[in-house]
């Protein structure tokens, strides 16, 4: 190679490598153009889920959002003066009763969050105590002759008192975090208060025992509901078969099947979704169209607070059915908030308590089962 071409040879790298450089810059340039996205993308879904786009039934007037996180500064900085004017009075905690005008929108989104509420019948509670009738029985219908004498029937009624109890949780917020009165910070925290009280809720009305502590007995608790056992020897969850679920469902009365479903916990979902029954046909069905997925034909609901495969023990529940609108939840009108700055004081964290009083019963109790393990 002569001196020429060992020049050229030269030059022809100078560049090359040059356009290299060019070409790693401008990837460097295109990879940074995809992070950025991708952090947009994150964004607008952080965004839709605190309720800047999409708020859903959390705060969407701007006012009315800026009021509610002004009502819980005024709580965490103990703002008298400024709580004085925005509160009818103090709940009998040492906090403060919610603001009737913020009240509906907590409610709407423990709806939301929670099952029992969403299909449970809601009776407003003025007083901590609310005697209502319930039905025991129902009429009976007869075939008679021409001219025959109809045999007398009329349904039985009992009463059933619902005694409203005090539920409270803690949700922790910063100083930081109230400095912000937009729509998104009032929907966060009504979303941190309304996910702790549904799922409690739901917690009490679906596996609640008072024999363990709870205030009110749970339909897998409630000794009215009809209770569904599997065989000798079948101690586990994992042992449910397609006649088990069979049985359950067909235990309730007929005139409470319509709207029923089944509840439990996703771990035994993933049993049940294995089952057959004789022909050989899976007893889950998975959604299409616009039905959704069922188990026996029956739809159902995945919640956490029922029992998991982890909780297994010889006779306990672990699977309810039934019609929920049979289920009561008595809603007394009052919510408090009240501040704990000792719970969370290592991580700097104040802890707000918000205080819901509710009564929750099984008020028509053959309208539900529950299938529990074997007792050996």
């Amino acid at each position: 190679m002569n001196e020429k071409q060992l020049k050229e040879w030269a030059d022809f790298k100078a560049n090359l490598s040059k356009a290299l450089a060019q070409f790693g810059e401008q990837t460097a340039d295109i990879l940074a153009v995809k992070q950025l996205i991708a952090e947009m993308s994150e964004e607008l879904v952080r965004l839709k889920t605190l309720g800047q786009v999409d708020v859903g039934p959390g705060f969407t007037d701007a006012a009315t959002a800026k009021s509610f996180v002004e009502f819980i500064g005024g709580v965490y900085n103990r703002d008298a003066a400024l709580l004085k004017n925005m509160t009818e009075g103090t709940d009998t905690e040492g906090g403060y009763l919610v603001p009737t005008e913020f009240r509906p929108i907590l409610i709407r989104l423990v709806e939301s969050f929670g099952i029992a509420r969403q299909y449970a019948t809601v009776l407003p509670m003025s007083r901590m105590e609310l005697t209502i009738p319930k039905l025991a029985s129902g009429i009976t219908v007869y075939w008679v002759g021409e001219a025959g004498a109809i045999t007398p029937s009329q349904p039985v009624f009992g009463l059933l008192t619902l005694t409203a109890k005090k539920m409270a949780a803690l949700v922790p917020v910063t100083g930081e975090l109230l400095e912000d009165t937009t729509i998104a910070i009032a929907n966060l925290l009504a979303t941190l208060f309304a996910e702790a009280i549904a799922k409690e809720e739901d917690r009490v009305a679906f596996a609640g025992s008072v024999a363990g502590g709870d205030p009110f007995d749970g339909i897998l608790n409630d000794s009215t509901v009809i209770s569904v056992a599997m065989g000798a020897g079948k101690t586990s969850f994992a042992d449910v078969t397609a006649d088990d679920i069979a049985s359950l469902v067909v235990g309730p009365v007929a005139a409470a099947a319509e709207g029923a479903r089944l509840l439990l916990h996703r771990t035994v979902f993933n049993v049940i979704r294995c089952l057959k029954n004789t022909n050989g046909d899976y007893i889950y069905a998975a959604p299409g169209g616009n039905q959704p997925a069922t188990i026996w034909s029956y739809p159902f609901e995945l919640t956490d607070v029922m029992p998991a495969i982890t909780d297994t023990a010889a006779d306990t529940p672990f699977i309810g059915f039934g019609n929920l609108k049979h289920l009561y939840i008595g809603d007394r009108k009052q919510m408090g908030i009240a501040l704990s700055p000792h719970v969370g004081f290592a991580n700097d964290l104040t802890y707000i308590r918000v205080i819901q009083r509710e009564a929750i019963a099984v008020g028509l109790g053959t309208a539900f089962g529950a299938l529990k393990t074997a007792a050996v």
